[in-house]
Formats: C-alpha cells, structure tokens, sequence
C-alpha cells in the first residue's frame, strides 16, 4: 500500500475525524481543514499533498470552487470531490473539467481507500515519469548526458542544439514510446523559454468537445456548465511552449481554428470576442504517417505545413541497438538512486538478454522493465530473469530472447565496450584488462563491429 500525503478539506466534524483516524490507521499522513478558506490559508500543505480530498459542499469557498482554484496552482495534484446523492450531477460535470475522481455519500471505508490507492499510484508514476525526464533533460543541457550514444540520436542531439534557441515549429514523429516527449522538453529546456511554462496536452485523450474548450478555454455562459471563465491551454501556455502529442488524432475542425492562430499568433475563447495575443512556440509529436493521412482526407494539407516547418523522426530502438545498453544503465542508476536502494548493476548476461529482445514498446518499455527489476529483485547484480521474468514467453533460460551463441557473443562485445569506456578508450589498458593481447582485442573489436574512431591505440 502506497503511504500519502493527504489534504483534507471537510466541516462535518464526526466525517473529518473518523477519515483521519481510519487514514492514520492505515499510514497515510492526513492534514484536516474545515473550510477551503482554511486550506488556502495554509498552501503549503496543499503544495505537498499527494491527494485533495474536499467534500463538495462547503461553508464559504465550495469544493468546486477550491478544485478550480486548485487546477491553476497545483494542476498536477490528483483531486477528489465527497459529494451527497444531489451533487452527482455537478461532479460528473467537473470530470469533464479535468476532477479526477469523486464518491458519493454515504460510502464504504474500503471504496474510498482504493480510490485512494488509484490515485496515489498515478501520482507516484507521472512524479517519477517528470523527474526522469528532468533529471534527463537536465543532464542533456548540461553536456553531462547526450539523447544516446547511436549515431542517429547523436544527430538528433545536434538538431535540438540547433532548433531550442529558436522560436520555430518542430514537428517529432516517432513509435509509440520512442522518447518524443522528451525530445519536446529537451527543446523547451535547452531554448529561451527555459523557466517558463511548458504545457502539454494528448490530442487522443479527449473527445472534440472537450479538446476544443481545453486548448481554447471559454468565456461564463459559452454552452452550457460554463459558469465560470476557463484558460486553456493555449493561454496556459503563453510565452512558453504548447506540446501537442498525438497530433495525428486532432480533429478537423480544431485544425482549422489552430491554423488560424498560428497564422494571426492570436486567438478567442470559446464564446469571447476579445483577440488574446499568443506568443508560443509549438511542438507537436505523432506516430502516425501524416501524409497517409493527408492523402485519405483525414489531416488537412495546409496545417501539416505549417506545423512541419522542423521535423525530428526518432528511429525506434531495434533500429539504434548502441542506445539499449545506454539507456538501460541510467534507468537501473536513476530508479536506484530514486527507490533509496544499494547500488544495483545489469549483469553481463543480462545486458546479453537486453541487446537481442527487439523492444516494440521501445524505450518506455525498456524503462519499465528495468523500473520493475530494481524495485523486485533482492540481488545487486540484475539478471535477465529479473527483467524479462513479466513477458510472455519468457521461460528463465532467454531462449526466447537469444541462443546461447548470441548470449556470449553480445556479453563479450558489451564487456570490451566497458572496459573500453573504463579506460578512456586505451586499446593497450583495455587488452591488459582484459587479459588478452592486443591483436586479439583488434579482432574482436573487428568480429563485434565496435568502432575504432575513438580508440587510443598507443595507451
């Protein structure tokens, strides 16, 4: 069970007490407020909470009235609404508003823990999915890690140097789970909008409906449930950058209205009249062959040009196998360091298992698994069981993955790779490591297609 920190924002006394006794019961760490005025007198709390949990129904500032409040200031903090049999209606309207999750009086105990739960645990993922793409981006700006060492993402990290400081459109198109969202925030850290708003929104996550009003934002009485004015993402986004993933899945009539704004750089909230100026750059990311899309009638012709002004494809990671090993090594030090853990390194036979699977969900799935390895296994030295123990077909012995011949093979290619990274890439330290000779070494380094560029062959 994941401990939480908690919000509490009830003013029925004998509801708020026997919610804390039974969450401190169970680990969690609640904080009680009997008013949103309270709760907002007290923000720091709220900046900490890992969960809002407010009764919709309040003296003074509503529940509603603190989500939305809550949405501008601390948007990433999951919030869940206690409402009674007559607010259902309000609450399923605030889903669509982007509430995360409500329950209804009278309840059980164990129904609003895993509601709990559920949320806590989405919480705990998008925290660790933005710290490792900080902790990425952060180390990519500072030269201290490049985008891989293949020589296509080295040529992918020489576009972003270029573009970041720019204020153009970029276009990222990719596999599913190839890294594109990060590519987009290396180009939002690495330019001039660094410090400012980066503003992400998955055109594939929500109906037309309720994308247009997200982007746009509305004006009080624009359809019907807008009782308050709303920014969106377009607004959010204002001197910053607009990420657009999935951008293959905008619908028509919304790629007309962006067109627009990206050619008058302005734009109205749905029932306004008032032109807001814009001043963002956009990036946009898709899997899917736009110009298929173009030719079936489904992706207009005018939009894909002006949002293809740079275009950074990412190859998956079957196509970059030098990236695997990279990749897989900073995942195992970052969940390490991140889950308060003894050093745990990949096993030569495990880098073996790791250089044959072909990897179709890419590097979310490599970073997956590797998550999952180190937060099971109680050795320090990984091994493919480890982290193959969860794939179909997976029998503990990687016949699945490799033959035996593949294994030593791609183990010993790995292991000259490391020694020659040890040693700075001396080919007589390496070989006097290693305990062969040199001529062997070259061999091998030629048998293993391991380049010799920057070798030291006098070291």
């Amino acid at each position: 069970m994941i401990s939480m920190k908690l919000c509490l924002i009830e003013d029925d006394a004998i509801m708020g007490a026997s919610l804390v006794s039974h969450l401190e019961g169970l680990g969690h760490e609640p904080v009680w407020f009997r008013s949103a005025e309270e709760a907002l007198d007290n923000r720091e709390h709220l900046a900490r909470a890992d969960i809002i949990v407010s009764d919709i129904r309040l003296p003074g500032i509503s529940g509603e009235e603190l989500f939305l409040l809550r949405r501008r200031e601390f948007p990433e903090i999951p919030f869940m609404l206690i409402t009674a049999f007559g607010s259902i209606d309000q609450a399923v309207r605030l889903i669509k508003e982007g509430l995360d999750d409500y329950i209804s009086k009278p309840f059980q105990m164990t129904e609003f823990v895993e509601k709990l739960q559920h949320l806590g645990k989405r919480r705990q993922e998008t925290r660790l999915a933005k710290k490792l793409i900080g902790d990425l981006c952060e180390r990519m700006c500072k030269g201290d890690l490049v985008a891989g060492i293949s020589p296509q993402m080295q040529e992918i990290g020489l576009l972003v140097k270029k573009v970041a400081p720019l204020p153009t459109t970029v276009l990222i198109t990719g596999e599913t789970g190839t890294g594109k969202e990060v590519i987009a925030n290396l180009i939002h850290y690495c330019g001039q909008e660094s410090g400012r708003p980066f503003v992400s929104i998955n055109c594939a996550a929500l109906p037309p409906s309720l994308l247009e009003s997200e982007l746009f934002g509305y004006e009080r009485g624009a359809f019907t449930g807008a009782d308050k004015r709303k920014q969106g993402k377009l607004e959010l986004a204002n001197n910053g950058t607009l990420f657009l993933d999935e951008i293959g899945e905008l619908p028509m009539e919304i790629q007309v209205k962006l067109l627009r704004v990206l050619q008058e750089r302005e734009f109205e909230r749905l029932g306004g009249t008032k032109s807001i100026a814009l001043k963002t750059r956009l990036i946009t990311a898709t899997n899917r062959d736009l110009k298929k899309l173009i030719a079936q009638k489904e992706f207009r012709e005018d939009f894909f040009y002006r949002i293809n002004i740079v275009t950074i494809h990412i190859p998956p990671l079957r196509e970059r196998r030098e990236d695997i090993l990279f990749f897989a090594r900073h995942f195992t030090r970052f969940f390490t360091k991140e889950f308060a853990l003894p050093e745990k390194r990949l096993s030569p036979f495990a880098e073996a298992a790791l250089m044959a699977y072909d990897f179709p969900g890419n590097v979310r799935e490599l970073r997956n698994l590797i998550e999952r390895a180190v937060a099971l296994s109680d050795r320090d030295m990984l091994c493919p069981d480890d982290i193959f123990s969860s794939q179909p077909g997976w029998g503990g012995s990687g016949a699945s993955y490799a033959t035996l011949k593949d294994v030593v093979a791609e183990t010993e290619r790995n292991l000259i790779l490391r020694v020659l990274e040890e040693t700075g890439h001396s080919i007589g330290k390496t070989a006097e490591q290693l305990k062969i000779s040199r001529t062997t070494l070259w061999e091998k380094m030629k048998r293993y297609a391991i380049e010799a560029e920057r070798t030291n062959s006098n070291g």
